[in-house]
């Protein structure tokens, strides 16, 4: 069995100890510094898988951070279940707040969510709130989270519902998809291996349920599914960047070398 990697400071016995669980390596190092600078003591762990979170509640962390569209909507729910659990308070952050996935995290246990494109101060008082055990997120407020999405998939919203499910950068592929773009060009332009982006493109056509790239295509645009919809939170403020700076945001968001 492959061992977790846990990398980080974690070393000051007087800091409350936060676990990073990101997906995207560029993102998880760039938390975990931002962390680490703070008042904490941060890790991130590589591989995201539950049987690696399962080991790394042995460190014993206060709180983790949860990117939930940086990895599979099963294990982002699966590993929420595991931390909370041990008893680690969880904090999701994800880019659209009301969507289907945050809701399944806030059922498995999630404390709160925090947007993506909040400031790192916000964030920063979150996970302070979080490892104090003060109220974060009132029962009101949690409960229109998780029956949000139920109630849009009442409705003739339920189509989009199939997307949910789709990583961050498996959207940016859709969208280059029902662009005319190919995985060659795709590839070019992102800077990775097209054999990644066959990958993705695979792992999209499974998730979706269709056999080929064009029917992808044609399923997003007749459900209205359109890659700003996704990334645009309910009030319409655009998502795109990374709450610890833009430098970050523009590393990340085109970044689909990352497994999908």
């Amino acid at each position: 069995m492959t061992r977790p990697t846990a990398r980080g400071a974690g070393n000051s016995v007087d800091r409350e100890r936060v676990l990073v669980v990101c997906g995207n390596l560029i993102i998880a190092e760039t938390v975990t510094i931002a962390l680490n600078q703070l008042t904490f003591s941060a890790r991130f762990v590589v591989p995201v898988t539950v049987a690696h979170l399962e080991d790394l509640v042995d460190w014993r962390p206060v709180a983790a951070l949860v990117d939930v569209e940086s990895v599979d909507a099963p294990v982002a729910a699966k590993s929420i279940a595991v931390l909370c659990a041990a008893g680690v308070a969880v904090v999701a952050l994800s880019g659209r707040r009301d969507s289907a996935v945050v809701a399944r995290c806030l059922t498995a246990g999630a404390t709160t969510v925090v947007d993506k494109g909040a400031p790192l101060s916000l964030l920063t008082e979150v996970m302070h709130r979080v490892t104090t055990g003060s109220p974060v997120l009132e029962q009101g407020e949690r409960d229109r989270l998780v029956f949000s999405s139920a109630g849009r998939a009442r409705t003739g919203d339920s189509r989009l519902a199939a997307f949910d499910i789709l990583t961050t950068r498996e959207r940016f592929v859709l969208a280059e998809l029902m662009d005319g773009r190919v995985a060659e060009v795709i590839a070019a332009q992102s800077c990775v291996a097209v054999s990644t982006v066959r990958s993705q493109i695979k792992s999209i056509l499974q998730k979706l349920g269709v056999n080929s790239q064009l029917a992808a295509a044609a399923l997003a645009r007749n459900a209205g599914w359109t890659l700003e919809r996704a990334v645009r939170d309910p009030g319409g403020s655009a998502s795109r960047h990374h709450p610890f700076g833009a430098a970050a945001g523009a590393r990340a968001t085109r970044e689909f070398g990352a497994s999908a």
